[in-house]
């Protein structure tokens, strides 16, 4: 599994990436949301019109030999972000008391899975806290 807790001890496995903590030294757990950037598409789309409007402008070709190929590309350009139908990358962020930052990007396959198990550590947690208020 991803986190496997304890009373004191949670452990965090995410493909080849481990670390441990205890309880008391995560000070936030949580998922954070980022949304994608296409910028290879953007940039790839951009070089496409440059060298098309280079031929355009500039040699002799006939215009089906660049404009042709320039819309096939264009169109697979476009179409590809569309089949990737994940719009945002997921992380893992844990910060503990030596204000050590660690953020691990998880797949969006995995994030009910690990939302559960933070759920979980959260309930352990204030499970933790209030039993030590209790007793104090």
């Amino acid at each position: 599994m991803f986190i496997n807790l304890t009373n004191d001890i949670a452990e965090f496995t995410y493909g080849r990436r481990q670390w441990k903590y205890g309880i008391d030294e995560i000070l936030e757990l949580g998922l954070a949301k980022k949304k994608k950037r296409y910028f290879l598409e953007n940039a790839t789309f951009i070089g496409l019109i440059i060298v098309a409007y280079y031929f355009m402008c500039f040699s002799h070709i006939k215009f089906w030999l660049y404009a042709i190929p320039t819309v096939i590309f264009c169109a697979f350009i476009f179409i590809a972000p569309l089949i990737d139908s994940c719009k945002y990358d997921y992380h893992i962020v844990v910060i503990d008391i030596y204000n050590k930052k660690t953020k691990i990007k998880i797949r969006q396959q995995d994030k009910l899975v690990i939302l559960k198990k933070i759920d979980d550590f959260l309930k352990i947690k204030f499970d933790h806290i209030t039993s030590r208020k209790a007793c104090s």
